[in-house]
Parts: structure tokens; C-alpha cells; sequence
């Protein structure tokens, strides 16, 4: 009887421990890590998800950027975190997809290692040049770039970043060659092109958009099958017949496998809160973001699906890190 009543116990902790650990989940804080500097358009997405955690969850929660290799240091870092919902990561289309694409030996999975808690975001990128160059179109720009291989150069937010890919994709389909300069990040490429010392660079609105305002930045084009409501006058990709220069920035909070199933459904509950939230709407919304579910399910099949895609953009351009 004695070990009927041990086994009977056992059985119990099984069940209840999980539902105790979301019980009192969270009782610390919480860091979300980020593979990109901090002002890009990835980190600036991050902390406003990190804020509205920390009100809803009643705990600090601080953001880390861990800078490097496409963004895939940060994600290796979460994968090898231990999986109690304490580090979390905030990552996109770079490091989940594009990174996995080039280089040869990354230590993770983006899909066998993360459990997916919800994507926040699906946004265009814009090609955008800086008035001192005297481009005033795509066309102007291909024109100049077939008449002078090489000789436009073109910024991206480093090697292996969506901004780089797309950049390769769009010399592919328009038989065009820039020079391409990688940066470590958003903030020094998007300061560059303003100043004149880069030609172009694939940027988004969360961070273009007020110089595109200002005049202080011309949009050239942008990404995928649709026009910006802000920018209506600027054609897509498709408009253009480059119906290949289609892939979107994305990006979402996850956790590393093994995390309690109870703790992501609690961390799941209020991200749901938080991106159906009149305020967060209103910021998706000004910076161009199409809407999106957020469920991890939704996610999940987004990360699939691009990370296949990336892939088949890598072998058909010959993309190298170099």
C-alpha cells in the first residue's frame, strides 16, 4: 500500500508540478536576448514587447543584445539557456532563416531548438537611397548600375541579414552588380546612406520612415506585392516585374525547447493581449506591419516556410558571406 500511495504521489507531481511552476511564473526577471544593435528595427520591436511584458507580467524584463554572425550568436545563446521561461528570444527573418541559409555550421535549429510563443510583426522592407545620389527611381538606379557594374554601393545590416539577401536578390533578377558594404547593424548603414557615403540600402519603416518624411531619405521601391499607405506614390516589387523581390521581415518572441508547456501558454496569453492591444495596433500599424494572428502555430509555419525559401534564394543567386 505504502508504494502504491509513492506511486500515486509521483503520479500527481507530474501533473501538478507543471501547473505550481506557472502558478508562480514570473518570480524573477525575465531577459529577452537580440542579435542586433541596439536602435535597428528588430531591437526598438523588442523592447516595446519587453515593456508592455514587464506591466502585464508584473516582473522586470530587460533586453540583451548579443551583436554578431547574422544575429545567430544571440540565438545560440538562447538555445543553450536553460529552458525555465528566464531567457527568452526576440529574433526575425536574419537570424532564423537567412543566417541558417549561409553559414555552413550554426550550433542550433531555428525549428527542432525553439518553441515559437508568438510573431508580432510581417513588414515590407524599403529600398532607399539619399537625395545626394540624384536617383529618383529604381529604374534610374538599374540604369546606372548596368552602365557601371559596381560602382553603386549598396549597404545591408551585415552578412547573412535579410537586408543582404534581398540586395542579392534584386542584382539577380534585375542583371544588375552593386558593391556591397555590410555593416554591423542598422543604425551606422542608415546614417551612411543619409549622408551620401552609400548609394542604397533595403531599410523599413519603423526606422525610414521619418527621414523619408523629412526628405532626408527618397524610397525607391518597395518590397513584395504591395504599396505602403504612408508611401503610395512608391511602386512594389511586383508593379516592377521583380516578383521574386518579395520576402518580408518578420519577426516574434521565442523560447528554448524543454521550456513547461504551462509557462509558454502563459507567456503565449500575454503576447495575444499585447499585440491586440489598441496601442501596439496603432504602432504596427504606423510602421507599415501587416497583421498577423500571433499564435505559435502561425509562427511556426512562417519560420518553416522561409527558412525553405531562403534556402532555395541562396542556391540560385550563389550568395556567399564574403
Amino acid at each position: 500500500m505504502g508504494r502504491f500511495r509513492q506511486f500515486v504521489f509521483f503520479l500527481l507531481s507530474l501533473v501538478l508540478l507543471p501547473l505550481c511552476e506557472a502558478e508562480s511564473y514570473p518570480s524573477r526577471t525575465i531577459k529577452v536576448l537580440v542579435g542586433h544593435a541596439a536602435g535597428s528595427p528588430l531591437d526598438l520591436r523588442a523592447r516595446q514587447l519587453a515593456e508592455r511584458l514587464a506591466r502585464n507580467l508584473g516582473q522586470i524584463v530587460v533586453v540583451e543584445n548579443r551583436v554578431g554572425a547574422g544575429g545567430s550568436i544571440a540565438v545560440a545563446a538562447a538555445t543553450q539557456a536553460a529552458p525555465d521561461g528566464y531567457t527568452l528570444l526576440y529574433a526575425g527573418t536574419g537570424e532564423l532563416s537567412a543566417a541558417p541559409s549561409l553559414y555552413p555550421a550554426l550550433p542550433y535549429d531555428p525549428v527542432r531548438d525553439l518553441v515559437p510563443v508568438g510573431q508580432l510583426t510581417r513588414v515590407p522592407a524599403i529600398l532607399v537611397t539619399s537625395p545626394k545620389s540624384g536617383v529618383k527611381s529604381l529604374a534610374q538606379l538599374i540604369e546606372r548600375a548596368k552602365a557601371k557594374p559596381d560602382e553603386i554601393t549598396a549597404a545591408s545590416y551585415g552578412n547573412g541579414s535579410l537586408t543582404h539577401i534581398l540586395l542579392l536578390e534584386l542584382m539577380h533578377q534585375a542583371g544588375v552588380r552593386f558593391t556591397h558594404v555590410p555593416y554591423k547593424g542598422a543604425s551606422q548603414a542608415l546614417t551612411d546612406v543619409i549622408g551620401g557615403q552609400v548609394d542604397v540600402l533595403f531599410d523599413f519603416p519603423i526606422t525610414s520612415r521619418q527621414h523619408i518624411q523629412s526628405a532626408r531619405l527618397v524610397p525607391l521601391l518597395i518590397v513584395g506585392a504591395r504599396r505602403l499607405s504612408f508611401l503610395p506614390a512608391v511602386p512594389s516589387a511586383s508593379e516592377l516585374g521583380l516578383q521574386r523581390v518579395s520576402l518580408y521581415a518578420w519577426n516574434g518572441l521565442l523560447a528554448p525547447k524543454g521550456t513547461p508547456a504551462a509557462v509558454i501558454a502563459r507567456l503565449q496569453r500575454e503576447f495575444i493581449a499585447i499585440l491586440r492591444s489598441s496601442e501596439m495596433e496603432m504602432l504596427l500599424r504606423e510602421s507599415g506591419s501587416q497583421k498577423v494572428t500571433g499564435t505559435p502555430d502561425e509562427f511556426a509555419t512562417t519560420i518553416s516556410v522561409d527558412l525553405k525559401r531562403m534556402r532555395e534564394i541562396v542556391a540560385r543567386t550563389g550568395a556567399r558571406l564574403d
